[in-house]
């Protein structure tokens, strides 16, 4: 899942995440909602989702960590609809099992998923519960249904407003370079104009860093651009790998550990025209 960009280069790989937390509710567990569209990346602790590949049936999947990613911190370049991060290798010394080095260049806790969940998922109106397997991933399948809510509850408690998933965009994406020099990428798309259009592109993977470009742009919009200085970075050894596009409803809810990402979406692919 390309939100989840934890693999990186000259630092540890990402522990097993089978360990039991900490987390406790207290008596009075507060509930959280959604106070914005997209989180920050460097403060998400996970998401709740809705996915849709073309005309098929949906999946839905939930996952949440106790602390965002230690490497990934504030953008390094920034437009109207973009941000670009990248993460630069950092050593740090002393630090013990279970810590990873981070982008500030201290020790600490690795991001571990939370157990003790379960969603609760409506959609159509229909309801069912789910609970959290032994990586902390919840996940399922759906049917052709378009209106979704959703609570969570356990170790953090989350519950969504009604989304409704629109009918998916035909998108277009060019480009005035090549695999290996992309320039700036034109996003335009044609079809709904409801919800948000989002593009998350990673370095490729050969680099094998949690380095990346973010776009997002509300759908009636019909476009945007990504520079170039937020392109080229990411098209290292055998080129770009432009992943297509998220097109439908998000909602960011805030927690004292960090952001959960809720968003019900369809997937859509297109290939980069380069010229």
């Amino acid at each position: 899942m390309l939100w989840l960009l934890l693999a990186c280069t000259n630092t540890p790989e990402t522990p097993d995440s089978g360990g039991e937390t900490d987390t406790e509710l207290p008596e009075d567990t507060q509930i959280y909602k959604p106070d914005g569209a997209f989180c920050s990346p460097e403060t998400r602790i996970g998401h709740i989702a809705v996915q849709r590949y073309g005309g098929s049936n949906a999946t839905f999947y939930a996952q949440i960590y106790d602390t965002p990613s230690p490497w990934i911190g504030s953008p390094a370049q920034e437009s109207e609809d973009c941000a670009h991060y990248s993460y630069e290798s950092v050593l740090c010394e002393g630090c013990e099992a279970g810590q990873q080095c981070s982008v500030d260049g201290a020790c600490v806790d690795a991001p571990r998923t939370l157990k003790d969940l379960e969603l609760s998922v409506s959609a159509d109106g229909q309801s069912t519960s789910h609970s959290a397997d032994a990586q902390g991933l919840i996940w399922g399948q759906l049917a052709l249904e378009s209106t979704f809510s959703f609570a969570l509850s356990g170790a953090v408690e989350v519950q969504s407003e009604e989304m409704v998933l629109p009918e998916p965009i035909t998108p277009v994406v060019t480009s005035n370079g090549d695999y290996d020099k992309p320039g700036t990428l034109k996003v335009s798309w044609q079809g709904s104009t409801e919800g948000w259009v989002q593009t998350v592109i990673p370095i490729n993977h050969h680099a094998n860093s949690p380095t990346f470009t973010a776009c997002h742009s509300p759908a009636d919009q019909s476009e945007f651009e990504v520079p170039a200085a937020m392109v080229d970075p990411l098209a290292v050894s055998t080129g770009l790998e432009f992943q297509g596009l998220e097109q439908g409803q998000f909602a960011a809810v805030e927690t004292p550990a960090g952001c959960v990402q809720i968003s019900v979406v369809n997937q859509v692919y297109s290939n980069v025209q380069f010229e």
